[in-house]
């Protein structure tokens, strides 16, 4: 082993390990190692292969993170795109595209969403029934409502209909 104060290197026939800096910025540590698989290996815990791969068992990880494959927190990312097979959404979700798979219970919903999907039923059953009284409501051929009121309400003719039995008129 050989340890050169005056370049800050420390060599042996397994490794050199150096200070160095890059294009005069800021210092880093170089180190090269003859290992044919781990040139940088701390217990059994953190290491790193020739490739760039790094492998930790624990870490925290702050700032930006970029994966186009792999496995985080139990979600896979696949092509790019974050697969989560189970989530819990305490606010909002965002996003740009959300596909869902799989289905959802009603016992999935909030109580606020089936009281929703509860009140919409009732009123598509009243409007099918003919019982609805909720007020106007057009169906795309007529217009159901209690009261109708206006200045001046016209009455056109159907213009679908060639043979004129069907007129108009105003009140």
């Amino acid at each position: 082993m050989v340890i050169d104060l005056d370049d800050g290197k420390i060599t042996s026939e397994k490794f050199d390990l150096k200070v160095g800096k890059f294009n005069n910025e800021n210092e880093y540590i170089y180190l090269s190692s003859t290992h044919s698989r781990y040139p940088l290996r701390i217990g059994e815990n953190f290491s790193v292969i020739w490739d760039g791969t790094v492998t930790a068992n624990n870490g925290t990880f702050k700032g930006e993170i970029e994966a186009s494959s792999g496995v985080i927190g139990g979600c896979t990312i696949s092509n790019g795109v974050l697969q989560i097979k189970n989530v819990n959404i305490s606010e909002t979700l965002s996003a740009d595209k959300i596909n869902l798979t799989g289905s959802i219970t009603w016992s999935d919903l909030s109580k606020s969403v089936q009281n929703n999907i509860n009140e919409a039923t009732d009123i598509a059953e009243a409007i099918a029934n003919g019982t609805y009284s909720g007020g106007t409501f057009i169906n795309g051929t007529s217009i159901y409502s209690p009261n109708i009121y206006g200045n001046q309400i016209s009455i056109l003719p159907n213009p679908d209909d060639t043979d004129n039995t069907e007129g108009g008129f105003s009140i």
